[in-house]
């Protein structure tokens, strides 16, 4: 496994930069930063001094952060508010010097999660939203914007956090437009219904999702199998890779074949944003290849090594190439 893993830092560092599409639900995290002293008076809960204040760009905006360092070309499709964090969005963006096609909404503010944290702990979320799918006029400005893009790139990346950006009608143009042009398609699933992204070469759904959606537990590597299978026989997709949080990652395949990829030991200091990492990674390793048993294999090792970076940090962490060929070394 070691001789495999150094194996490995030829392939990200050979990587060209491919053209990826992400789609999805954009969200701004606004995190608030301080020390715990008392408690209030007012009522049992922790008085925190603010100390820093930080937004970064999060869901499938992270994800183009991510894919962006990571040296992808990369174009971000979504929805913001007419309203002042939508307006950091772009700025943000703007700054990354990420493309972006956003469809902007009047009545319906920017998806923004608020975080306060006090010495490394997390003691509150407050989060402003609307999930609603979006008005049908958006919604088919959305569908035309994408139809008319999707042929000019290597891999699509669909971001899907539940919040509206990604309704049936969308997913299903998008899927019927990477058809007709041979590209790939990788799903970070929220549907609980997976059949809901028919038409997508490689889903990722976490362990509660795989269990869903296959009514299988997945406790051990036998269920693993049994519910990835169950998986794409109901989806038709060809791979799905279900995260396994500390047991790694687990691929099943069409033909039957499967890959386990262990665990990265590492000190774990916020999970916020692994998952993006996870799908950025595996977009830019397997964009422009087949999605075969090797290349997977390649892409989930690379990713694993992605994610054992980013939990060391707090908030969402844009992981380098330098960071996975030295994550890489360390395993």
């Amino acid at each position: 496994m070691v001789m495999y893993m150094k194996s490995l830092i030829p392939v990200i560092q050979q990587c060209q930069s491919p053209k990826i599409l992400v789609i999805g639900d954009i969200i701004l995290d606004y995190y608030h930063f301080g020390t715990v002293t008392r408690i209030s008076p007012e009522a049992p809960i922790p008085v925190i001094h603010i100390q820093q204040k930080r937004y970064q760009l999060g869901g499938a905006a992270a994800v183009a952060v991510s894919l962006q360092t990571l040296g992808a070309q990369v174009t971000l499709a979504g929805v913001i508010g007419e309203d002042y964090t939508g307006a950091i969005v772009k700025k943000r963006l703007h700054e990354k010097d990420i493309t972006s096609l956003l469809i902007t909404e009047n009545n319906r503010p920017t998806t923004t999660k608020t975080r306060f944290i006090a010495n490394h702990h997390h003691l509150l979320r407050a989060d402003e939203e609307i999930t609603d799918e979006l008005p049908e006029p958006s919604e088919q400005a959305f569908i035309n914007t994408l139809i008319d893009v999707i042929p000019s790139f290597d891999l699509l990346l669909l971001s899907d956090y539940r919040k509206g950006a990604l309704s049936l009608a969308t997913i299903k143009a998008i899927t019927t437009t990477s058809a007709k042009h041979d590209i790939p398609i990788i799903c970070d699933p929220k549907r609980l219904n997976l059949t809901d992204y028919t038409g997508v070469t490689l889903l990722t759904p976490n362990r509660k999702e795989a269990a869903y959606a296959s009514g299988i537990e997945l406790t051990t590597p036998k269920t693993w199998k049994t519910a990835g299978k169950t998986i794409i026989e109901s989806t038709g997709c060809p791979v799905v890779l279900i995260t396994l949080d500390k047991d790694g990652i687990f691929a099943y395949f069409r033909n039957g074949q499967s890959i386990h990829a262990k665990t990265v030991s590492r000190e774990v200091v916020d999970v916020t944003g692994a998952g993006d990492t996870l799908a950025a990674a595996l977009s830019l390793i397997l964009a422009g290849k087949p999605f075969n048993e090797n290349t997977v294999s390649e892409a989930m090792h690379i990713a694993n090594a992605a994610c054992a970076v980013s939990i060391q940090h707090i908030g969402v962490y844009a992981v380098t190439r330098e960071d996975i060929i030295n994550s890489l070394h360390e395993i």
